[in-house]
């Protein structure tokens, strides 16, 4: 883990400037994390003891990086889950000093700090335990109550604050029994996100004109809503180089969905993430009754290939389909080949 953390170092000292690396100034951990176990990692588990920070200014340019201890995990830096609560200290006449009415200061923080779900934690994560994205077909819980994103907003940004006020919904849906929140958008239910993911279907599509049906893998345009997912990008450009069935970016309704599966045209449904690559979806809570997604015993065909052929290029570097984007340690880049909550 040092090692690697020194390589990534060196890489970026070289990029910034040849001469930062004897500016380095380093602030060691005073205790030490025990070395994982190389034959057991798990993602988003290990962290480094230590960070490298470089500030940046338009006059000066690059400044002294700095090595320092900063937990990884800390859900503050990444989904700017944290809070704030302004209060004064007065002298008063007596040459005392006292507060004015903290305990409204006091009231608001609880309050902010349930929303934010600043809760005690049992691990270093953000939401649920990772376990979730284990689950045989997750269930997917569709609240009406809170808003991930809106037109204008900062939806298909990777922003902080985007995740930390989505945390809460989460919280609810596993009180309904349910592993995600299943985003939608406008008066007419259109299907997004389903917690950090993007949602994919794959069913079956008729042709009115022809008079007849073909496949087809879809999932919403990247209109201001959508985050502009890694894996969804992979997936939508994997799955036009097979040339096996349609794929296209389209808008997807709740009304479309319920149609599709009384006809019995959705063959599955699954969520991709840099995280899980692709989690398959079995049920989905939505108005009170539980639409079953079909889902086979194991993961479904589609999803299954996919994660196989992914994970294929992230891990064995398939060289038959796309390559890496960039190879820590050279200065070399590649460019790839391949390859529900409702916003109101």
């Amino acid at each position: 883990m040092t090692s690697l953390f020194l390589a990534l170092l060196s890489w970026l000292l070289i990029e910034l400037d040849q001469g930062a690396a004897a500016d380095l100034v380093i602030e060691l951990s005073q205790t030490h994390k025990a070395k994982p176990d190389l034959t057991n990692l798990v993602f988003g588990t290990v962290f480094s003891d230590h960070m490298l920070t470089i500030e940046w200014t338009n006059a000066g340019g690059w400044h002294k990086p700095h090595i320092k201890s900063l937990h990884l995990a800390c859900s503050a830096m990444h989904y700017a889950v944290q809070l704030f609560e302004g209060m004064k200290a007065y002298r008063g006449a007596d040459d005392k000093v006292c507060l004015f009415r903290p305990m409204l200061n006091m009231n608001r923080m609880a309050k902010s700090a349930e929303r934010a779900s600043l809760l005690v934690r049992t691990h270093t994560g953000c939401g649920t335990e990772q376990t979730s994205l284990l689950f045989k077909g997750a269930e997917y819980f569709r609240k009406a109550l809170y808003i991930r994103a809106w037109r204008g907003g900062t939806g298909d940004c990777t922003m902080g604050g985007n995740y930390g006020a989505s945390i809460y919904a989460q919280h609810e849906a596993v009180d309904y029994g349910c592993q995600q929140v299943l985003w939608l958008y406008g008066d007419d239910h259109q299907i997004t996100e389903v917690g950090t993911m993007n949602m994919i279907t794959f069913s079956v599509m008729a042709n009115e004109i022809r008079d007849n049906t073909f496949e087809a893998l879809a999932t919403p345009p990247l209109d201001g809503i959508i985050l502009p997912g890694m894996m969804r990008q992979s997936i939508l450009e994997l799955t036009r180089k097979w040339g096996e069935f349609k794929v296209c970016e389209r808008y997807l309704t709740m009304a479309d969905l319920c149609c599709a599966l009384k006809e019995g045209r959705v063959k599955e449904k699954f969520g991709s993430g840099t995280a899980c690559v692709v989690s398959p979806v079995g049920c989905i809570l939505y108005q009170g009754e539980n639409l079953h997604i079909p889902c086979q015993e194991d993961f479904p065909q589609l999803a299954s290939r996919l994660m196989k052929e992914l994970t294929d290029v992230q891990v064995r570097w398939s060289q038959t389909s796309m390559q890496r984007l960039f190879h820590v340690g050279s200065t070399s880049f590649h460019s790839t080949r391949v390859c529900p909550v409702r916003h109101v």
